[in-house]
C-alpha cells in the first residue's frame, strides 16, 4: 500500500497499525512531515512501514523497479483533483487487480462518480460531508485521461542539457562556439605588464 501526500500521517499510519502484516509506504513531498513520521514509527515500533521523500508523479519513472505497477493500493485525502491524482498514481497500480481509495469531500465531476466502484461515507456527525471513493485500475487510467495532465520526459544521465546564457548546451549540434560560464576564471597571462600608475613612484 503507498499512501500518496500523507502529510501528517494519515490514513497510512492508523492503518498500517490496524494491518500488521501489510507493508505500507508513506509519500510525501516535505521532507518534514516525514521526519516527524519517522518518530512516530519509530515510537511505535512498527516495522511495517516505511517513508519516502519525492514527488509522487516522478516515482514510476526515476524508480521503475521498484514503484511501477508494484502498489496493490494507492490512498490518497484531499491531495488534488481527483482526474489529476488518478494521473499522477496511475503508473503506481498493479495492473487490472489495483484499487485507488481517495478520501475527498464535495461534488464530483460526473464522469468519475460514474467510474467509482464503491463509495462509503465516513464523515462524523456534524461534520464537513467526506467519503472514500474506491476506484480499479483500469478505471484510474480512463479518468487519468480526462486529467488533461501530461507526463514529464526524465532525461537520461549523461544527456542532460544545461541552460548557459539563454541557450542550451550539451547534446551535441549547435554552433560550436565555447560559452563563457558565469564564475569560471581565465588563465593569468604573466607576459603582459599592467598599468598600476605608480611605476615612476619615488620614495622621499
Amino acid at each position: 500500500v503507498v499512501d500518496v501526500g500523507t502529510g501528517g500521517g494519515f490514513p497510512g499510519l492508523p492503518l498500517a497499525i490496524l494491518h500488521p502484516q501489510t507493508s505500507f509506504l508513506l509519500v510525501d513531498s516535505v521532507n518534514k512531515k516525514l521526519t516527524a513520521i519517522d518518530d512516530m514509527i519509530s515510537s511505535l515500533q512498527l516495522t511495517n512501514v516505511q517513508t519516502l521523500h519525492t514527488r509522487v508523479e516522478e516515482m514510476a519513472t526515476q524508480s521503475p523497479t521498484k514503484h511501477k505497477h508494484q502498489y496493490n493500493v494507492v490512498l490518497g485525502r484531499s491531495v488534488t483533483s481527483i482526474p489529476r491524482f488518478c494521473f499522477w498514481t496511475k503508473e503506481l497500480l498493479v495492473r487490472k487487480t489495483g484499487r485507488m481509495v481517495y478520501i475527498t469531500g464535495g461534488d464530483l465531476e460526473d464522469f468519475v462518480e460514474e467510474r467509482c466502484f464503491l463509495t462509503v461515507p465516513i464523515s462524523g456527525e456534524g461534520e464537513e460531508e467526506k467519503r472514500a471513493l474506491v476506484i480499479n485500475q483500469v478505471n484510474v487510467d480512463w479518468i487519468a485521461g480526462k486529467s488533461g495532465e501530461k507526463s514529464r520526459k526524465v532525461g537520461k544521465e549523461g544527456s542532460k542539457k544545461k541552460r548557459i546564457g539563454g541557450k542550451l548546451s550539451g547534446g551535441g549540434g549547435g554552433s560550436g562556439r565555447s560559452e563563457k560560464i558565469k564564475g569560471k576564471w581565465d588563465k593569468k597571462d604573466n607576459s603582459v605588464v599592467k598599468d598600476r600608475g605608480y611605476e615612476d613612484f619615488r620614495r622621499y
